[in-house]
C-alpha cells in the first residue's frame, strides 16, 4: 500500500494545521491563550480538528478495506470505479488467493451448461455444436 499527503489545511496567514487549530480553539471561549494542542484535546475540546483537512491518496489498497473505510464515513472518498479497472489491476490480498482460490471454469463445464441449455430448449442441436467446436478449439 502506498500512501502520500497531496494536500492540507493552512491559514491565511499561512499558519501550520496544528496553529490553526489552536486559533479556532480560542473562539468559543473567547480567549487569546495560547495553551498546547495536547492540552487543548485533552480537555475533550475535539471539535476544533473537524476545521482540518488532509487529502491523502491510497494506492494499493484492498476492495475490502475500502469499504470498510467509506462504511464508517469518517472522511470524504473518491475512489477508482470496479467498471473502468481491469482485473489485472485490482489488489488482492495474499490469504485471499490462498485461502479462497477461485476456480477457473473449464470447456468441459461450459459445455455441460451449454448442453442443458440446449436440453431445455434454449439452444438448438447446431448452435450446440457449434459453441462446443469454438470451445474445444476446432
Amino acid at each position: 500500500m502506498n500512501v502520500s499527503l497531496l494536500a492540507y489545511t493552512r491559514g491565511i496567514n499561512g499558519e501550520s494545521p496544528e496553529e490553526l487549530a489552536l486559533l479556532i480553539a480560542q473562539v468559543p471561549y473567547k480567549t487569546k491563550s495560547k495553551n498546547s494542542l495536547k492540552a487543548t484535546l485533552d480537555r475533550g475540546h475535539l471539535s476544533i480538528l473537524e476545521h482540518l483537512s488532509f487529502t491523502f491518496r491510497i494506492e494499493d489498497l484492498s476492495r475490502v478495506s475500502q469499504q470498510q473505510l467509506t462504511r464508517h464515513r469518517i472522511a470524504s472518498y473518491t475512489i477508482q470505479s470496479d467498471r473502468h479497472t481491469r482485473p489485472d489491476g485490482m489488489v488482492t490480498p495474499a490469504t485471499v488467493t490462498t485461502a479462497h482460490a477461485v476456480r477457473q471454469p473449464s470447456g468441459t463445464d461450459e459445455i455441460e451448461k451449454l448442453a442443458l441449455l440446449r436440453d431445455k430448449g434454449a439452444l438448438t442441436e447446431e448452435e450446440f455444436q457449434a459453441k462446443k467446436r469454438q470451445l474445444l478449439g476446432r
